[in-house]
């Protein structure tokens, strides 16, 4: 079993609004496509608002390009 950080990909089927905290609303469209905390997923395909895509984690390579363009900010800023 993954840890409960860890986010999944899931398609929005209704409206969908997630409450992380009671101070927190995060609303989701019917149709959106997101990466989502595994706890939101669950919650979301639980009352049938969600269903699992067949894309597993982000493109790949994009972690090393975000990584990228944040160290050439940071040079800018300097």
């Amino acid at each position: 079993m993954s840890p409960p950080n860890v986010g999944m990909r899931v398609r929005f089927l209704a409206d969908f609004d997630y409450k992380p905290t009671p101070q927190v609303t995060i609303g989701y469209r019917a149709g959106d496509v997101r990466l989502v905390k595994r706890e939101c997923g669950e919650r979301a395909i639980a009352l049938g608002r969600a269903e699992l895509t067949g894309l597993p984690s982000p493109p790949a390579g994009l972690a090393q390009t975000i990584a990228a363009s944040h160290k050439r900010r940071r040079r800018a800023k300097e």
